[in-house]
């Protein structure tokens, strides 16, 4: 490496974000993607039978499509979130308990075999 490069890094601040923060903006940053996508297409889907019923002046119908429309495009996501947090509450209780469990066992294992050693 030349001495100029190391010269320009050094003057150069460093960044306060760890690759942890990184990390995290990317996930954000796709989450930010996939619920725009996921808009759009209840836009799409919703937007044009609610606009076709409103036009053809089938009332009834076209507040159905729109209170259908508002579940499935708020109300999907955050039941999905739900799922994926209690999943992974479930799987770090799950680990909590195997790995006491573990201990408990690796304990009384010793305390059995401290006597032939």
């Amino acid at each position: 490496m030349s001495r100029h490069a190391v010269e320009s890094t050094r003057s150069q601040p460093s960044s306060r974000l760890t690759i942890q923060d990184g990390m995290q903006l990317c996930r954000a940053r796709d989450v930010y993607k996939a619920e725009g996508w996921w808009r759009t297409l209840c836009v799409v889907f919703f937007g044009v039978l609610f606009v076709y019923h409103l036009t053809a002046h089938h009332w009834v119908l076209a507040v159905e499509i729109g209170v259908a429309w508002v579940l499935v495009q708020w109300g999907v996501p955050r039941l999905l979130h739900l799922i994926v947090v209690e999943i992974r509450d479930g799987v770090r209780w799950t680990g909590r308990k195997l790995c006491d469990l573990g201990r408990k066992q690796w304990q009384q294992y010793q305390a059995a075999h401290r006597g032939q050693a």
